[in-house]
């Protein structure tokens, strides 16, 4: 995914906006590192990129989804719809923070998406009835297969070692 978005930004004239972590709004950082306090989330030593694609036809482009998707995460790299149009639909700070908690949870964790999808959308409060499609399956499939209690104990069997295995159950507390 990474190669492929390398090689769709060097085959046009400009570019959208690259950020990192520090360049965000200190109020969203805030946000995000609350978060990942709450649930003893490390934040990765390798750096995310974020970029901020120029118009809603170049995220197509280059990621293939629809507009109703505002982000998305893979190896290291966030592409998100431009900024401006995250903040007229009210969705800015959610979905960058969504976006960043995937780089967290994919650098430390493997995890079925089930799981980390509905773990990033229980913890920014987000329901059911608000999602659609394979959002609103994953989130249904976290609040029946997890209790909440039980949250940090399945994040810790499937944490990645330190010598880069995996400490990776298959069960699911229940």
């Amino acid at each position: 995914m990474v190669v492929l978005f390398l090689i769709l930004l060097l085959s046009v004239n400009e570019f959208g906006a690259f950020y990192t972590l520090k360049d965000l709004p200190e109020d969203l950082r805030h946000s995000f590192y609350r978060i990942c306090a709450k649930w003893n989330l490390r934040i990765p030593e390798k750096d995310v990129v974020i970029y901020e694609a120029r118009s809603l036809e170049e995220f197509r482009d280059i990621t293939g989804q629809t507009y109703r998707m505002g982000g998305l995460y893979s190896d290291g790299v966030i592409i998100v719809q431009p900024f401006l149009v995250l903040k007229r639909k009210g969705l800015f700070e959610r979905i960058i923070i969504h976006e960043l908690l995937h780089w967290v949870l994919q650098e430390n964790y493997e995890l079925p998406k089930w799981f980390e999808e509905g773990f990033i959308m229980t913890v920014l409060e987000i329901r059911p009835q608000d999602l659609d499609g394979l959002h609103r399956f994953y989130l249904e499939k976290f609040l029946k297969e997890v209790k909440y209690e039980d949250i940090r104990l399945y994040l810790d069997s499937h944490r990645i070692s330190s010598d880069g295995g995996s400490n990776k159950s298959s069960d699911v507390p229940r």
